[in-house]
């Protein structure tokens, strides 16, 4: 007997690890099946400290700490820290945007500020062309490694190079 539920060509979770030109390594993972509390899933890890988001928590390495390495800073700790380093951007849009209806914690907010401030004052994006085909091009490799049995397949360099050029962010500057 031929099932429709046998014949799948797209599982409920994907886990893609993707090394970097400077051997950095990235965990992608893709779930849209099993079940958990709501996480993005993000995670910062450094060399001595971890940041894990959404929802937010911080792991900072202080070898006097009773559990060291076993717990994230409480949540009065982590907004300590998340005040002290603040961007001044985010200091600056908080002040704007209170009269704003805001989506995904104001980040909507934020993405389009940039995208008009760039695009008024002749600035590159924050993230260009060359960003959004390689970030696309990730699901397509993943699918052909997984019918590869997990082969590593190569990033294609869509910049011809031009990624080892370092370019200066407005984004990076302090406001």
């Amino acid at each position: 007997m031929n099932s429709p539920y046998t014949n799948f060509r797209c599982g409920d979770m994907n886990s893609t690890l993707i090394k970097t030109a400077k051997e950095k390594t990235i965990l992608l993972q893709f779930d849209v099946h099993t079940g958990r509390p709501y996480s993005r899933i993000n995670k910062v890890v450094g060399t001595k400290a971890t940041h894990d988001g959404y929802p937010s928590r911080l792991y900072i390495d202080k070898e006097d700490l009773v559990y060291w390495g076993h717990q994230w800073l409480s949540p009065s700790e982590y907004t300590s820290y998340a005040k002290k380093y603040q961007h001044p951007m985010i200091k600056k849009l908080k002040k704007i945007s209170q009269n704003f209806k805001q989506g995904h914690g104001g980040m909507d907010f934020v993405m389009i500020y940039r995208l008009i401030r760039c695009l008024n004052l002749g600035l590159p994006l924050d993230i260009n062309t060359y960003d959004s085909v390689m970030w696309s091009a990730i699901t397509p490799l993943s699918e052909i490694s997984v019918a590869s049995k997990s082969l590593s397949i190569p990033i294609p360099d869509f910049t011809n190079g031009q990624w080892k050029t370092k370019n200066k962010l407005e984004i990076m500057r302090t406001i």
